[in-house]
């Protein structure tokens, strides 16, 4: 497959995945969406590693540091993902999902602490983020949706940015474990490790009840199947020798799809000052996308 069809397939997969993220937290609640997501998900992937025969790199002493980067992803990314999904669940998808994309933002903010020098274009696309953030939060002011809802606009801003910079850290702790182990291990840690700390926070809520019927078990696996098969499709297609730089900028535009669904689906609308916030986002993080792959 070429470069285009695959980031078309991940920009695909990713988008409905989170669609189906949103409308779940909202019956459910994030928690349990989560759980059922990130249950579906990890039996995914360890399906293709089993296939794929790849399971040894675990069992090398040398692996120590690969593998403890790998689970603190796996941590930092479902504390990430709980408050994505919470936010999709009191907020305008439009909105939370182009934002909690724009994690290379930070990704990129982490490295120039760290002291690696920015280049022009990507403090200007950083600039827009910022940008276009600060656009769709002083747009509540004019919005009726967010005059009324009883989660307002920053609140939902906050939930938002803090899950994508906790998601940008949890991305830096993938990459470091990637420098030692497959990025498809990796990915399967972070799901493994992370399904354990909702868990984990599920029983510190004393909240033990988790009983779905036949028809909620599809939806999970449908949703946990899309969240892989998008992932692993970035990265295998990145590591065979296709074009990275335009699967991942096409793969990056993933919350174009999830808000095409929540317009054709929800009738979901957002104000014009909104939809250029959100159009600044989503210009800079596809070029910012190109230096953090996932």
């Amino acid at each position: 497959m070429n470069s285009i069809l695959i980031g078309c397939l991940s920009a695909l997969f990713l988008g409905i995945a989170d669609f189906i993220a949103s409308q779940n937290s909202q019956r459910i609640g994030s928690l349990h969406s989560l759980i059922g997501m990130l249950i579906t998900s990890s039996l995914v992937i360890t399906l293709y590693l089993l296939f794929k025969g790849t399971f040894d790199d675990f069992f090398l002493w040398k692996n120590i540091y690969g593998i403890s980067m790998g689970i603190l992803h796996g941590i930092l990314m479902a504390i990430a993902l709980l408050l994505f999904f919470h936010a999709l669940a009191i907020g305008k998808i439009s909105i939370v999902s182009p934002i909690m994309a724009a994690h290379p933002v930070f990704v990129i903010c982490f490295f120039i602490l760290l002291g690696k020098s920015p280049t022009f274009l990507q403090m200007l696309a950083i600039t827009f983020v910022i940008i276009g953030v600060v656009i769709i939060g002083a747009s509540g002011k004019f919005d009726k949706f967010s005059q009324k809802t009883p989660h307002n606009l920053n609140k939902i801003l906050k939930i938002s940015i803090f899950s994508s910079i906790l998601y940008a850290v949890a991305l830096i702790a993938l990459q470091h474990s990637a420098l030692i182990l497959l990025e498809t291990n990796v990915l399967w840690l972070g799901r493994f490790f992370g399904l354990i700390t909702v868990f984990l926070i599920f029983i510190f809520r004393r909240n033990f009840t988790f009983k779905y019927n036949i028809k909620w078990w599809l939806i999970f696996l449908i949703h946990g199947f899309l969240d892989s098969a998008g992932l692993l499709f970035i990265i295998i297609g990145t590591s065979g020798g296709v074009n990275d730089a335009i699967l991942i900028v096409i793969a990056s535009t993933f919350p174009v799809i999830t808000m095409f669904l929540a317009w054709l689906i929800l009738k979901e609308t957002i104000t014009f000052i909104q939809k250029l916030g959100v159009l600044f986002i989503i210009i800079s993080i596809s070029y910012l996308s190109l230096f953090t792959k996932i």
